[in-house]
C-alpha cells in the first residue's frame, strides 16, 4: 500500500440549505490525477512529488454546503496498513500529536494512550477544532462507554509518526500543510491499541459549511508529506543517529519558505505584563507603580503591557472603567516616555452582552445555524459569565474594529497589541458572508487589522488557530497558559482538561511547537513568574520554567508586582533575559521529543543546551547529543546559572546525567 494511490476519497455536504442531512460523494480507485464526476462533483488531487494540490468543482445538480472531504486509508482485509510501499505493515509507531489553536496541547502519543478530550462542550469547542468530535450531545462527557477508543487520535494541521522498538533506523513520517490555504487540515490516526501498528490515516479538510454554488471551483489546502529511514529494497536499514526533533526541524523549515513569515527580530523580545499578578484587578495606580519600578531597575526590556481589566466591558474598548480615570492615552504616554514599547490587550471578535456595541449593533452578534440564539464563545467566571461571538464578516462589523483599532494605535498610541480570543471567529453560525471557511475567516479578519494598525504594529496573536495568521502576526502565543502552580489540580482532572492552565503543561509546548519560532512568527511561551508570594511554585520550578524559556529564544515577558520581588528572584529573570537575548535569533531543536509528554532537553544554535527534570522525585535522563555538536563540546561545557562543569556522561551520540527534583541545568557549549 502506498498513500495516497490507494486511498478513497469522501466528499461531505448538505444540499439546499446548511441545516439539511449530511449526504456523501465517494470517489475510489487508482484514478489519482482524475476522478469521474461524482454526484455532481469533480475532484482531482493533482499529486506531485511528496505533495497534493487537490482541486474541487460544482459542474452539476445545484448550490451546497460543503462540510469536508476526507482522504482515508484502511483495510477491511488486513489488521493493518502501511503508507509506503517500502514500509511493512508489521511496523509499530508512536505519534506526534499537534494541537489546533494557541492554548492546544502538542505533545507524544502512543498507541495505548486515548485521545480524550474535555468533558465541557463549550471548552472543546474553544480549545479544539470544533469540528472533531464531542462524543456526547450533553454539555459533559460521560463515563464509561463513550470514552475515545486507546489509540484514535486526531492532529491538526500536521501529524508525525515514528517507528517504534528499531535498533537502527526507525522510519518516520511528517505529513503537513504545504503552504497557504483555505481551508483547515486535520488527521485522523488509528493505532491498534495492543501492538501500535497503523489500522487508519485519514486527511481530512474542514470546509465548515461554506456554501458553494453551481460551477465553483475551490483550490484545497496543499498537503506535504515526507518520509525518512525507508528500508532499502532488499530490507536493510542504514543506522542513523538522528532524532525525530531534527528531523521535524528540517522538514519545517522547507515549509515555513511557503508561507513567508513575518520577520525575525534577532535580539528577543523582552517585557512586562500585569495580568498573571493581578489578573483583571488592575488600576492606573497599579501600571503607573509597576511603570516607575521597572525605571528605576537596571533592567532593560522592551515591552511595558497592560492587560484585560481596563475596559468598560468586553467589547466597549475604547471606554474605560471608574479604575483608569485618566484614560488609556495617558498612560501610552506615560510608558513611552519610560522608553518602552506600548502593549495592550483586547479580544476584538467576542462581547458581554451588557456592553454597549451589543445595545446599539445587535445584529453584530451571531446568531445559531438552527436558531436565533446568540452563539456562545466561552464560559469566564472573571467576566461574571458567557462571552458571545462577533459576526466578523458583517460589513459594520468591519467598520467598528477598523475604528477600535485605529483608535487604539494611532489616536492611544499603542504599538503592540496582544489579541486574545481569536478562535471565536471561526465557529460556526449564521455569518453575513457566507461562503468562506474557518480559515478564510480568520484570515480575513487579521488581515484587516494589519492593514489598519500598519506595517510597525507589533500584532500578538493569542487562543488563534496557527495557520491562518501566519505572515500577518509577529509573535504567536504557542501554548496554553501558565500558571502559578505546576500541575493538574483537582477540577482539571475531573474536568479531564487537557489544556487547563499549568506551567507544566505551557511549558511542554514550548518545546514541542519551538520549530515555529523565527519561522513563521516569534514564539510566546507566556509569561514567566518569579516571585517567592502568591505562588505555590519553588525555586527550582521556576529556575525551570526560566531555564525553558529562555532557550527556546521566544518572547519573554515578567508578571510580577515589580514592587515587591526580592533581589534573588528579580535576579532570575535579568539572568534569563540575557541568555534569552543570545538565544532569540535561532530556532531551537527539541531533544528526546517522543521519549516523554515533557521532552528533556532543548537546544539552542546559539551554543546553548537545556536538560531538565520535569518530575517531583529524583531521575537520571539521557538525551541525544544535537546534530551538528562536538561530544567533545558537552564534555567541556559549564552550566549557565552555576558557572560549574556540567556532571554528565557523553557516550555514543547520548549525554545522560542525574538531576533533583524539577532541576534544571543549561550547558553553554564551546566557552
Amino acid at each position: 500500500m502506498r498513500f495516497p494511490d490507494q486511498a478513497t476519497a469522501n466528499l461531505y455536504y448538505r444540499e439546499a440549505s446548511p441545516t439539511a442531512p449530511v449526504r456523501r460523494a465517494r470517489f475510489a480507485g487508482d484514478m489519482m490525477r482524475e476522478w469521474p464526476v461524482t454526484q455532481g462533483f469533480e475532484l482531482r488531487l493533482n499529486p506531485a512529488e511528496n505533495e497534493l494540490r487537490p482541486l474541487l468543482r460544482r459542474v452539476e445538480d445545484g448550490d451546497v454546503f460543503l462540510e469536508r472531504l476526507e482522504l482515508v486509508m484502511n483495510s477491511d482485509q488486513l489488521a493493518s496498513i502501511s503508507l509506503h510501499d517500502r514500509v511493512p505493515i508489521t511496523a509499530r509507531f508512536r505519534l506526534y500529536q499537534h494541537g489546533f489553536q494557541s492554548w492546544s496541547f502538542t505533545t507524544a502519543r502512543t498507541h495505548r494512550e486515548r485521545d480524550a478530550f474535555v468533558r465541557l462542550a463549550w471548552k472543546h469547542r474553544m480549545d479544539e477544532n470544533p469540528e472533531t468530535p464531542f462524543q456526547s450531545w450533553l454539555p459533559f462527557r460521560l463515563p464509561g462507554a463513550l470514552w475515545p477508543a486507546r489509540g484514535r487520535f486526531y492532529s491538526e494541521g500536521l501529524v508525525g509518526l515514528e517507528e517504534i522498538e528499531h535498533s537502527g533506523a526507525p522510519v518516520r513520517m511528517l505529513f503537513s500543510v504545504a503552504g497557504p490555504g483555505r481551508q483547515f487540515v486535520r488527521y485522523r490516526v488509528h493505532l491498534d491499541p495492543r501492538s501500535g501498528r497503523l489500522t487508519e490515516f485519514a486527511v481530512i479538510w474542514d470546509f465548515n459549511g461554506r456554501f458553494f454554488p453551481l460551477h465553483s471551483r475551490e483550490s484545497i489546502t496543499r498537503l506535504s508529506y515526507r518520509f525518512s529511514n525507508l528500508p532499502e529494497e532488499d530490507g536493510s536499514r542504514k543506522r542513523d543517529r538522528s532524532s525525530f526533533g531534527a528531523f521535524l526541524d528540517e522538514t519545517m523549515a522547507g515549509v515555513a519558505r511557503a508561507f513567508k513569515g513575518r520577520a525575525r527580530n534577532d535580539r528577543g523580545i523582552v517585557g512586562w505584563c500585569s495580568w498573571y499578578y493581578y489578573y483583571t484587578d488592575i488600576s492606573e495606580g497599579v501600571i503607573l507603580r509597576n511603570l516607575r519600578a521597572l525605571k528605576k531597575s537596571d533592567l532593560k526590556i522592551d515591552i511595558f503591557q497592560i492587560d484585560d481589566g481596563y475596559q468598560r466591558a468586553l467589547g466597549d474598548w475604547l471606554e474605560t472603567n471608574q479604575k483608569f480615570p485618566t484614560g488609556m492615552k495617558y498612560l501610552a504616554r506615560e510608558i513611552k516616555a519610560a522608553g518602552f514599547d506600548r502593549g495592550i490587550w483586547l479580544a476584538p471578535t467576542i462581547i458581554q452582552n451588557n456592553c454597549r456595541l451589543a445595545r446599539d449593533m445587535p445584529e453584530l452578534i451571531l446568531k445559531q445555524v438552527e436558531s436565533d440564539k446568540a452563539v456562545k464563545a466561552l464560559y469566564n467566571p472573571q467576566w461574571g459569565g458567557w462571552a458571545y461571538e462577533l459576526d466578523v464578516t458583517h460589513p459594520r462589523y468591519e467598520e467598528w474594529l477598523k475604528h477600535t483599532i485605529h483608535t487604539i494605535v494611532h489616536d492611544w498610541g499603542y504599538n503592540y497589541l496582544k489579541l486574545d480570543f481569536l478562535f471565536a471567529a471561526g465557529l460556526r453560525g449564521r455569518y453575513h458572508v457566507n461562503n468562506r471557511t474557518a480559515a478564510e475567516r480568520l484570515h480575513h479578519l487579521f488581515q484587516l487589522i494589519r492593514r489598519v494598525a500598519g506595517k510597525k504594529t507589533f500584532l500578538l496573536g493569542c487562543g488563534a488557530p496557527l495557520w491562518p495568521a501566519i505572515g500577518i502576526m509577529d509573535g504567536m502565543r504557542i501554548g496554553m497558559d501558565t500558571n502559578h502552580f505546576w500541575d493538574h489540580t483537582f477540577l482539571s482532572r475531573l474536568l479531564r482538561d487537557r489544556n487547563f492552565p499549568t506551567a507544566r503543561s505551557s511549558l511542554i509546548n514550548t518545546i514541542t511547537r519551538s520549530y515555529m519560532h523565527n519561522r513563521f512568527w516569534i514564539n510566546d511561551p507566556d509569561c514567566l513568574m518569579v516571585r517567592d508570594e502568591r505562588t505555590t511554585l519553588n525555586r527550582a520550578q521556576v529556575l525551570l520554567m526560566a531555564s525553558v524559556m529562555a532557550v527556546s529564544g521566544g518572547m519573554l515577558l515578567l508578571s510580577d508586582d515589580l514592587t515587591r520581588l526580592d533581589p534573588d528572584r528579580f535576579r532570575i529573570f535579568s539572568e534569563a533575559t540575557r541568555l534569552n537575548r543570545r538565544c532569540a535569533a535561532h530556532t531551537p531543536i527539541p531533544l528526546g521529543l517522543l521519549d516523554h509528554h515533557f521532552p528533556e532537553g532543548l537546544y539552542n544554535p546559539a551554543g546553548f543546551l537545556g536538560v531538565w527534570n520535569a518530575r517531583p522525585t529524583p531521575f537520571r535522563l539521557s538525551v541525544e547529543v544535537p546534530p551538528g555538536v562536538d561530544e567533545g563540546a558537552l564534555r567541556g561545557a559549564r552550566d549557565y546559572w552555576t558557572g560549574q562543569s556540567m556532571p554528565w556522561r557523553v557516550r555514543d551520540g547520548r549525554a545522560s546525567i542525574s538531576l533533583a527534583p524539577f532541576e534544571s541545568m543549561v550547558a553553554v557549549l564551546g566557552g
